[in-house]
């Protein structure tokens, strides 16, 4: 439980120093011409599970507009390359806190892929707790979706 705490607080301080970024870099978005669609991807995205003897990864999504978004966060397993995909609706600035049970990713190691379909900006983040209690905070990076064809 101290563990999941401490976590918590390492993504609260994240959240809030990407969101004096978001501000800073995306301060005036062009009204006319909505931005393409992005995606950014986290490795290694590893759970063992509820049971809590392992691995354990919380994924932060905050939605730093004025309007509600949908997102689409993907686990990306050597199983299942498609992945397992779990849309998320935020409200205007909400910050949503996921856990394995809320993006099927319990039992699974792979990647973690978040998904911006209409061009609207999101700060995420990935922690991942080894069974010592070590906490990271992945590095994502973050590429424009190819158009359709």
């Amino acid at each position: 439980m101290k563990r999941m705490v401490t976590m918590k607080r390492m993504v609260r301080l994240a959240v809030g120093s990407l969101c004096l970024l978001a501000l800073m870099v995306n301060v005036a978005p062009a009204a006319t011409d909505p931005d393409p669609p992005y995606y950014c991807v986290w490795a290694p995205y590893r759970d063992d599970g509820p049971s809590g003897n392992g691995w354990t990864s919380l994924v932060s999504l905050t939605n730093p507009d004025v309007k509600p978004r949908q997102y689409k966060v993907t686990v990306i397993t050597k199983d299942n390359p498609p992945g397992f995909s779990t849309t998320v609706s935020l409200a205007a600035a909400e910050t949503r806190f996921m856990p394995c049970t809320d993006l099927k990713g319990c039992g699974r190691l792979g990647h973690l892929r978040i998904d911006s379909t209409d061009g609207s900006f999101f700060i995420g983040s990935l922690l991942v707790s080894d069974a010592v209690g070590l906490t990271t905070i992945e590095l994502a990076a973050c590429f424009l979706a190819s158009p359709p064809q």
